[in-house]
C-alpha cells in the first residue's frame, strides 16, 4: 500500500510516496514511487491524490490478473485512465509486477 511521508533534508520537509515492501528475512525496505518536492498543501494534495490512484490500479490490476477471461485492452485502458495522474512509466511497472510480463 502506498503511503505518503516527509523526509527532512538539510531542515526542509520534503513528500514522498513510498511503498513499505516486507523482505523474507521478516524485515522491511521503502520502495520510493515518487517525489513530491517540498511539503506544501499543493503538494501534499498531489502526492495524496497519487497515492491513492496508485493503490487503485494495483488492485483493481489485481483482481482482472486472477479473472477467468482476459482482455488485451488492459494496458491501454489503464494508461487512459490512470496515467495522467501516475504517468506512463509508473502504470507501467504496476502492470509488470501484477501480470510478470
Amino acid at each position: 500500500m502506498a503511503s505518503v511521508r516527509v523526509v527532512k533534508v538539510g531542515g526542509v520537509d520534503y513528500l514522498q510516496v513510498v511503498e513499505y515492501v516486507r523482505l523474507p528475512n521478516g524485515k522491511y525496505k521503502v520502495d520510493v514511487i515518487k517525489s513530491f518536492g517540498k511539503n506544501n498543501l499543493e503538494n501534499r494534495m498531489k502526492a495524496e491524490q497519487f497515492a491513492a490512484e496508485y493503490d487503485r490500479l494495483k488492485n483493481l490490476a489485481k483482481g482482472y490478473a486472477s479473472a477467468p477471461k482476459k482482455d488485451q485492452d488492459f494496458l491501454q485502458t489503464a494508461l487512459a485512465v490512470f496515467g495522467i495522474v501516475l504517468g506512463a512509466a509508473v502504470v507501467i511497472a504496476i502492470l509488470k509486477e501484477i501480470f510478470g510480463e
